[in-house]
């Protein structure tokens, strides 16, 4: 009701999803810049600390990510790579966004090893990817028709294709609470002309 009387989102005319969730009028988060180590998503996208701004991301509803075991930066962002993986749809690769949400506890395992926000997103990038075994069987899944496409990497000894097309595809925050180690990733809808990018405004 609430899209539909306030936005005009009227089924078969501007709302043209299949599938709907509560993510269209209610998915709004604010990153916890106290538990934040590295600068913020606004600054790192060029405004001012001191400004407030908005992004805007058409996103899937959240992956949760459950970590509690891993004590290592390694550990915690490898578990949050096989999240990535499944992006849009597991098999395809190289043409969407993604938000990694980390939570405080997440992240002080991954600072205590001297990670920079940088080194997360590389990491992350490089380590992010589809098994090529998933692409036999002559079975014509959704993704496989782009194979040619896709850059071809090695995962912990395992060929894989690269999830996604440069590490800027990744964005980073930091969210959440501190109690719990629960972080989560956010898929987009398909980017660049075809689809939707990230656009973030001062506020």
């Amino acid at each position: 009701m609430i899209l539909l009387n306030l936005g005009g989102a009227r089924p078969d005319s501007i709302d043209m999803s299949a599938l709907g969730n509560p993510g269209k009028f209610s998915y709004c988060i604010a990153e916890n810049e106290e538990e934040n180590p590295w600068e913020p998503l606004h600054v790192e996208l060029g405004f001012a600390p001191e400004q407030s701004a908005v992004s805007l991301f058409a996103a899937e509803p959240p992956h949760g990510v459950s970590e509690h075991q891993a004590r290592t930066a390694r550990g915690v962002l490898k578990a949050i790579g096989y999240a990535l993986a499944t992006c849009w749809t597991y098999r395809f690769c190289n043409s969407f966004e993604a938000l990694v949400v980390l939570c405080p506890e997440h992240v002080k395992t991954i600072r205590k090893d001297g990670f920079s926000k940088r080194d997360v997103r590389e990491f992350l990038f490089e380590n992010t990817g589809v098994p090529v075994r998933c692409y036999g069987n002559n079975d014509p899944g959704e993704g496989t028709q782009q194979q040619g496409a896709y850059q071809r990497i090695t995962i912990d000894g395992e060929p894989c294709y690269r999830k996604f097309r440069t590490p800027d595809s990744i964005k980073i925050v930091v969210a959440g609470g501190t109690a719990g180690k629960f972080s989560a990733v956010l898929g987009s809808w398909s980017t660049g002309p075809r689809g939707s990018q990230m656009v973030t405004y001062p506020i």
